[in-house]
């Protein structure tokens, strides 16, 4: 594939993907923004494969993915649509292929205009650690011996941690899933110092528990999610799923 054509209803083409491959044939992927359809005062992300994680940066026009042998995501490289990197995601890999480390780094033209308004330089230049711009904003995955991710972390400097951690049942689906979110406001002074302690935290944590229904062929027929937000409260039904199988039979004939 070289590129993917994006048709409007007025008959208008315009390159949607594009795609080059280097001397061992990895693919490079270039997705091009369709900046005339996009809505003002709107915060625009995009997913990658191999993640669930989003990412963006403000006056993307470009986005570029770099693939090793295994066609998994290296690299994803935000432009602007005069060509200049406005934000850079690195991916990394065991040597089994599985991803363990997510790190974004940005550049200062993606920090917001009202932080650069109102901050004096030495201010800045702390929040720019906060926002990535030089010094990566990490998310970091574990794995158990079978390869299943049991674990996600993610942190922004000192104002809060994110981390989702997973159990499984015997045939590999999610049992139970614990999300605990915590965060931390502190006062920066002129000379861009934080407060010893933060002027306000809090944690959040909310728990989902999964219930299967197996067939003969240990296939779930039916699966209910249960969840709460924070300890103290009850469990409630989320979503109950329902799906029919259907096997056939491989074995062939011979005239």
């Amino acid at each position: 594939m070289v590129r993917n054509i994006a048709r409007s209803t007025d008959g208008d083409n315009r390159i949607a993907e594009s795609y080059e491959y280097d001397s061992a044939g990895r693919k490079i992927k270039t997705l091009h923004v369709d900046l005339a359809a996009q809505r003002p005062n709107t915060h625009y992300m995009w997913g990658v494969e191999g993640t669930d994680a989003s990412y963006s940066a403000p006056g993307t026009a470009t986005l570029t993915t770099f693939h090793n042998d295994r066609a998994q995501p290296t690299q994803l490289l935000f432009k602007d649509i005069e060509g200049r990197v406005l934000s850079r995601v690195d991916f990394v890999y065991d040597e089994d292929g599985h991803l363990i480390e997510e790190a974004q780094t940005n550049t200062e033209e993606t920090l917001p205009p009202e932080l650069l308004a109102q901050m004096n330089p030495a201010q800045l230049e702390t929040m720019r650690g906060v926002f990535g711009v030089g010094e990566p904003l990490r998310r970091m995955h574990r794995y158990d011996t079978k390869g299943r991710r049991i674990e996600t972390r993610s942190q922004l400097a000192v104002f809060g941690t994110d981390r989702k951690t997973t159990a499984y049942d015997d045939y590999g689906e999610p049992i139970q899933e614990n999300f605990e979110h915590e965060s931390r406001e502190y006062g920066i002074d002129d000379e861009g110092r934080f407060s010893s302690n933060p002027t306000k935290e809090t944690m959040n944590h909310r728990e989902a528990r999964f219930h299967y229904d197996y067939d003969a062929h240990r296939n779930w027929v039916r699966k209910v999610v249960e969840s709460r937000d924070g300890a103290k409260q009850d469990f409630t039904i989320s979503t109950i799923e329902l799906r029919t199988l259907t096997y056939h039979d491989e074995t062939s004939k011979l005239d």
